[in-house]
C-alpha cells in the first residue's frame, strides 16, 4: 500500500497500538505512517470521546489528508440506552 496514510480514532492508546500492528502485519510496511487522531498522546481515552470526536470539526478534516480512517468502539457499548440522544447516528452520511 505504497503512498497510503491512515488514521486511527480509538477508545484508548491501548487500542492504537493494536491496530498498528494489524495494519503493519496486513500491509507489511512498518513505515507506513498511521496517525493517532483520539485520543491523542498522553490522553486518556473512552467511548464517549470517540464519538464526541466524530462530530467534531478535527474528524471532518482529517478526510482531507488521510487515505484511511479506522474508528474503534466496543460494541457492548452500543446496547443504545447508554448513548446521549445528540450523539446517536441515525442515518448514514
Amino acid at each position: 500500500m505504497e503512498d497510503r496514510s491512515f488514521g486511527i480514532v480509538s477508545e484508548g492508546p491501548t487500542d492504537q497500538i493494536v491496530l498498528e500492528h494489524i495494519i503493519w502485519g496486513t500491509t507489511g510496511d512498518k513505515d507506513l505512517p498511521i496517525t493517532r487522531l483520539q485520543p491523542k498522546e498522553d490522553e486518556p481515552g473512552n467511548w464517549d470521546k470517540v464519538l464526541k470526536y466524530c462530530a467534531s470539526e478535527d474528524f471532518k478534516e482529517a478526510f482531507a489528508y488521510l487515505d484511511f480512517l479506522i474508528i474503534q468502539i466496543d460494541t457492548d457499548i452500543f446496547s443504545g440506552e447508554n448513548i446521549a440522544k445528540d450523539l446517536q447516528i441515525n442515518e448514514v452520511v
